[in-house]
């Protein structure tokens, strides 16, 4: 494993929505406020790829129960901020249907969630010179803290698999770019990753759908990369619901 792993006590709290903001006509962010008495949400710098797991009230009855009482329908969501101990921010996409969809879609201030974890901050290298990230919008929570925290006097340089149209205003620094790139089978991802010539000390992060990461992660291997360069995650995939993303990338390649 690149980096080192800090563990922390699993809890399940009830949150409502603080604040709303749309990103994108395709994302919104919902800054969600911890019920009285919850622990706060672990926050590690660096723990780019660091998820709670968000559950949802019935869509029927709007019962929400939570472990140890019950388990509702649960999503993995990246933790894009945590601004102070009552509150964690994350950001959805909002696309097809499905729980999580449906609710971001018609979620409004004060409107029931779950927040379960992290279980875990997976903190990556802060030693650098040069960070390449590739992600699709399921990621630019993590591509944006990238931004963020990637030490001073290291360039990171984004690419970011999505559809035409605006994606959300990402962090500026010095020695960074965004660049979109098309597709959906991570070949523009695998293309600008060839284009960038990464060097030995580099850190390449990958995380999206697992047919791109996959593609990703074989180019990563073609250019002869370090594996402790490499960190490549499959967060969902395409046609199933709720995939594990702890799961190998090569599980998805049938």
């Amino acid at each position: 494993m690149i980096g080192r792993l800090v563990r922390h006590d699993l809890a399940a709290r009830r949150a409502e929505v603080a604040e709303i903001a749309e990103l994108s006509p395709r994302m919104r962010r919902f800054t969600l406020r911890l019920a009285a008495g919850s622990p706060p949400v672990a926050f590690e710098r660096l723990a780019v790829g660091d998820h709670v797991k968000l559950g949802f009230p019935d869509p029927t009855t709007g019962k929400l129960p939570l472990p140890p009482e019950g388990r509702p329908v649960m999503r993995d969501y990246s933790v894009r901020a945590v601004p102070d101990p009552e509150h964690v921010v994350v950001d959805f996409v909002i696309h097809g249907a499905g729980p999580a969809t449906d609710w971001a879609a018609s979620a409004t201030v004060g409107s029931a969630i779950g927040v379960l974890g992290p279980r875990g901050s997976h903190i990556l290298p802060d030693d650098r010179p040069r960070y390449l990230v590739l992600v699709d919008e399921s990621a630019l929570p993590a591509a944006a803290r990238w931004l963020e925290e990637a030490p001073a006097g290291a360039s990171v340089e984004v690419a970011i698999e999505a559809p035409d149209g605006d994606l959300p205003t990402l962090p500026r620094r010095a020695r960074a770019s965004v660049t979109r790139v098309d597709g959906t089978d991570g070949a523009g991802l695998a293309a600008q990753l060839r284009s960038w010539a990464p060097r030995p000390g580099d850190l390449v992060w990958a995380a999206g759908e697992t047919a791109s990461m996959l593609a990703v992660r074989q180019t990563a291997r073609a250019l002869g990369l370090d594996a402790d360069d490499v960190d490549v995650h499959g967060y969902w995939k395409r046609g199933v619901a709720g995939r594990d993303h702890h799961q190998p990338l090569d599980a998805d390649a049938s």
